[in-house]
């Protein structure tokens, strides 16, 4: 019988890890051997980890944090990772507005944060994180179904009352001294005056507070102008009129994703057209779009990576429109749309020049599109892409992988991998490999 006996280095870190409290920092401790304690913390079967605990054995150098899996504390504050660059907590059911603005309070050097599946986040923790962290370039809040949007068309009404503010500031000695003579209050001007003649239909009753934040909320909205990222994929309760205003409180954002938040024909098309040149990665993934969406979405020609995973309500016709503005495309998803048909892109191989047709295009996903088949690859072929082509996703398609070696790949001259993945034709090995080298085969 062999007794495994645990080393004095174990036995010191198993003391600690039962002895926490006793503890008031860990800075003494190499960095390998903190990474074991939390490493044992996290994994332990007998200690449920404390957020306090994980806390204490984080580096005050240190720029990245995950706190996922663990609860927030009532009181939570973190005041000595003032170097932090990268923050996540995904997935609390009990993380909301004021443990945040706590947190990010001490984060003045924040870039990216991801507080994805949290349902009490609402846009009090845009609020909270355009104050405390300027530097941010990415936000991920995807599934926090409390979003609302209202931060947006805050900030854009706190911009319209600084710009009211500033016209009048020439006749304010004129208003104060006509409130003096006439000993009357002074008039509202700006943002504040709109808001005060709302702000009785606002609902009060037992909180106080949240009156109290919407207006500050409100009032003192920024623009987050360092931000290049938003994911907030999955906020059901965005509303269309708020959507209208994102531009106005991240001036400078580059990629959007409000995949799943079901933007249809009825709503998509009202602020899609307010969407910035900067924007030039969009998702509507799973969303019910369909011709008047891809309509508003053909103005936007500056795009360059699209995705329409899984939207089944759009036709032939209106994505084939579509594809002819874009000219700036580099990636396109269109996987998954089954309602797609196997000659969608033979119209456009009717045009005067085909080669205008997605000039830049670098990567297609079409897995899935069950209607669609090696034929479709022929009509993409004759496109400008047959250039710049270099990924091709056409998993679960029925490709005959011997017309593709012969009739297609010799017009793509850059095309480096091909997915067919659960394909339903016999596919050729050897002969690829001997023939077409140059394209890697994901099977």
């Amino acid at each position: 019988m062999v007794i495994m006996v645990a080393s004095l280095t174990e036995l010191c870190m198993r003391y600690l890890i039962n002895n926490l409290e006793m503890v008031e920092t860990f800075d003494g401790i190499e960095p390998v051997l903190r990474e074991k304690l939390r490493y044992m913390l996290m994994n332990g079967k007998k200690r449920q980890p404390t957020l306090e605990g994980m806390i204490k054995l984080v580096d005050s150098e240190s720029k990245v944090l995950d706190l996922t899996g663990l609860r927030p504390g009532q009181q939570m504050q973190i005041s000595h990772l003032v170097n932090l660059e990268e923050f996540k907590m995904t997935g609390s059911t009990e993380l909301g507005d004021p443990s945040i603005s706590r947190i990010v309070a001490g984060f003045p050097k924040l870039r990216v944060i991801d507080l994805s599946r949290c349902p009490r986040i609402t846009d009090q923790t845009f609020y909270s994180l355009s104050k405390s962290c300027p530097l941010l370039e990415v936000i991920r809040l995807s599934d926090c179904v409390s979003i609302t949007g209202n931060f947006f068309t805050g900030v854009k009404r706190s911009l319209e009352g600084n710009n009211t503010n500033t016209n009048n500031n020439n006749n304010n000695n004129n208003t104060n001294n006509n409130n003096n003579n006439n000993g009357g209050e002074s008039s509202s001007s700006g943002f504040w005056g709109l808001f005060k003649k709302a702000q009785p239909t606002l609902s009060t009753a037992g909180s106080g507070n949240l009156t109290a934040n919407i207006v500050n909320m409100e009032i003192d909205s920024v623009p987050l102008v360092n931000l290049r990222e938003l994911d907030i994929s999955g906020c059901k309760s965005l509303h269309k009129e708020n959507m209208s205003n994102l531009c106005k409180a991240f001036p400078n954002l580059v990629s959007l994703n409000i995949s799943k938040c079901f933007f249809g024909d009825e709503t998509a098309p009202l602020f899609l057209e307010s969407f910035t040149p900067n924007i030039t990665k969009l998702s509507l993934a799973l969303s019910p779009v369909a011709t008047s969406s891809l309509v508003a979405l053909g103005r936007l020609v500056w795009l360059k990576d699209l995705s329409l995973h899984t939207c089944r309500g759009i036709p032939d016709s209106a994505l084939v429109d579509l594809i002819a503005k874009l000219v700036n495309l580099e990636y396109l998803d269109i996987s998954d749309c089954f309602q797609l048909t196997e000659y969608i892109f033979f119209p456009l191989t009717q045009l005067p020049d085909p080669l205008v047709v997605l000039p830049k295009l670098k990567e297609l996903n079409i897995s899935s599109c069950s209607k669609m088949s090696h034929f479709t690859l022929e009509h993409i072929s004759s496109f400008g892409c047959k250039n710049t082509l270099k990924v091709i996703k056409m998993a679960r398609l029925p490709v005959d992988l011997e017309h593709v070696m012969h009739k297609i790949i010799p017009k793509m001259i850059v095309l480096e991998k091909l997915d067919v993945r659960e394909n339903k034709i016999p596919i050729p090995l050897a002969a690829w490999s001997k023939e077409v080298p140059r394209v890697t085969l994901q099977n």
